[in-house]
């Protein structure tokens, strides 16, 4: 079959992927104007919370569950640049750090030797009981199926993490704010409210606590992608409150162009490099992966 002409049906053919032309970098001012576009974005999912109200005629009241904070950076963005896999070149890539071919070949090693020395110098990165984890994040890399990863572990750990319980019991005291201001209950400019406040004055639930730089956490989650806080039960006794909280929260197993860059410090690491090199080298072209977390949390108050 002649590929040019008559390109088959099938979305991985190895010829007709050589004739697709390369998807073209975006600008600084692209990337900033595409962000500012995120970030309307974000405010317009809460908006729509807004609508529904009106136009069920429930604008004095919302009623759970109801979506209560929404990051930035949407759910399942595999338009991010680190999920991107197989799209460089050695030229390319030996661009973005001098660092790259100066103390090893990389390129052209067996890409199955490449991760075993991935796994190796990670568990050098974990040596608390998180160290299977990212031995399994690794491998799941490897498989190349590029499908979301979940661990019972990891969204323990997330669950459990003094980051997470700060971050929701500021969503709880925004709610007895609302609560005491509007009469017992939580009115649709009440969701604005919180957001707002959230976006402004909050830290998003991440593993970035000093032992975590050791115990395998950092590596595994270095920085949540997206989050997404749902209010799904609320109850109301006097002046007293509980509710559930329900996490989704997404990070990308996956490394950007900065990343390995000489504006980050992990350029010189190995270990990074051959991360870098396994995802992005066209010859390789390893998927990189969403990492997903959700889990139920309870908060409860007065107002």
């Amino acid at each position: 079959m002649n590929h040019e002409k008559t390109p088959c049906p099938s979305p991985t053919c190895p010829i007709c992927s050589r004739l697709k032309p390369e998807p073209r970098k975006l600008s600084l001012k692209e990337r900033i104007i595409k962000q500012r576009e995120e970030n309307l974005k974000a405010s317009d999912r809460v908006w729509e919370h807004v609508k529904k109200c009106l136009i069920n005629g429930d604008f004095d009241f919302i009623h759970p569950p109801v979506q209560i904070f929404h990051t930035r950076r949407k759910m399942d963005d595999y338009n991010a640049d680190d999920l991107n896999s197989g799209d460089m070149k050695q030229s390319e890539i030996k661009k973005l750090s001098p660092f790259f071919g100066l103390f090893d070949n990389s390129f052209n090693r067996d890409p199955d030797s490449l991760f075993d020395d991935f796994r190796d110098r990670a568990r050098g990165f974990a040596q608390g009981s998180y160290q299977d984890v990212i031995v399994d994040l690794i491998t799941h890399m490897q498989n190349n199926s590029g499908s979301k990863y979940e661990s019972n572990k990891l969204t323990s750990a997330m669950k459990n993490h003094e980051s997470t319980r700060e971050f929701s019991h500021d969503i709880s005291k925004l709610i007895s704010k609302e609560l005491k201001g509007n009469a017992g209950k939580l009115t649709a400019t009440s969701l604005i409210r919180i957001q707002s406040n959230i976006m402004k004055n909050s830290s998003l639930p991440k593993f970035s606590a000093i032992a975590d730089m050791f115990n395998g956490l950092a590596l595994s989650i270095h920085d949540v992608y997206a989050v997404k806080v749902v209010l799904s039960e609320l109850t109301i006794e006097g002046k007293k409150f509980s509710g559930v909280l329900e996490y989704q929260v997404q990070d990308h197993f996956g490394l950007d162009q900065p990343d390995v860059g000489l504006s980050k410090p992990f350029h010189p690491i190995a270990m990074f490099r051959d991360w870098f090199i396994l995802q992005r080298y066209n010859k390789f072209g390893y998927k990189p992966f969403i990492t997903e977390m959700n889990f139920a949390y309870p908060i409860e108050g007065t107002f």
